[in-house]
């Protein structure tokens, strides 16, 4: 994508562009090149409203770890975000045959082209098909056909869409900054793939990725996505609380919130005192 051994991928967020350089091992395994954090102001609860400030930023970026690692950077995969995310789980009949048969990885292929074969409304566009499970003629639950016997194959599939306009304004940005998007990922279904494990998959968890605007979220059970979507609630929210609430400043309640803020409450004495 960049070149056979590295990938690289964008999150374009309300605070910042975070920009990820990868390199691909001989063992398969992907391991850390370079990392670049630059302000951006460009986006408000995942929407698009200074595009240039977002060029500028995601330039900046990879400008920075091309610097680290010593690579141009041609094309990245680029972070979805925002609450015009939207999802929906859809079955879909694949194909019908008279006599029993063996599924192939061609039929799965199929099956899963099938899946994204919708009409879709005039001003959304489709981002991702993920499977879900398979049913062999009406045995549900089938995680991976390959291999077994039937006539008939349905596929439930997780689908993700995103507004035409909003996809179309990032790609410009970005492209406007020197590198193609490889493709449009969303930052929910990124950030759960980065952090949950098999176990927590199969039991039923669900991901909350917290950004400065925006808040992404994915539900996973019996190990595949089952719902994602975002709202426009993020770290802006919890800092312009703070300074309501103490009658400060917004640097300074953000500077609170950094220093003393916690996700555990319960193991923070109730009799520490904190300057403000």
């Amino acid at each position: 994508m960049i070149q056979d051994d590295f990938r690289a991928a964008v999150d374009i967020g309300t605070t910042k562009v975070c920009t990820l350089l990868a390199r691909r091992r001989s063992d398969g395994r992907l391991e850390l090149a370079a990392f670049s954090s630059i302000p951006c102001a460009g986006l408000r609860r995942g929407q698009v409203e200074d595009a240039e400030a977002i060029t500028e930023a995601v330039h900046a970026s990879l400008t920075e770890i091309s610097a680290q690692a010593g690579v141009r950077i041609k094309q990245a995969y680029v972070g979805l975000t925002g609450n015009q995310v939207e999802s929906e789980n859809r079955w879909k009949k694949v194909t019908q045959n008279a006599n029993v048969q063996t599924v192939t990885e061609d039929d799965i292929s199929v099956a899963l082209k099938s899946a994204g074969e919708f009409d879709l409304d005039e001003n959304r566009r489709l981002v991702h098909v993920i499977p879900r499970s398979y049913a062999l003629d009406g045995l549900h639950g089938v995680r991976n056909p390959l291999g077994m016997h039937a006539s008939q194959i349905h596929i439930q599939s997780h689908v993700v869409t995103d507004s035409i306009d909003h996809m179309e304004r990032l790609n410009e940005a970005v492209l406007a900054a020197g590198v193609t998007p490889a493709h449009i990922v969303a930052n929910a279904i990124a950030s759960a793939e980065a952090v949950l494990t098999v176990d927590e998959r199969e039991d039923g968890v669900l991901s909350i990725d917290i950004g400065g605007g925006t808040t992404d979220i994915a539900v996973f059970c019996d190990g595949t996505v089952m719902h994602t979507s975002g709202i426009p609630i993020g770290g802006y929210q919890f800092s312009n609380d703070i300074a309501i609430a103490f009658d400060t400043n917004y640097a300074e309640a953000e500077r609170l919130k950094r220093s003393y803020g916690t996700a555990t409450p319960e193991l923070v004495g109730m009799t520490e005192e904190i300057p403000i």
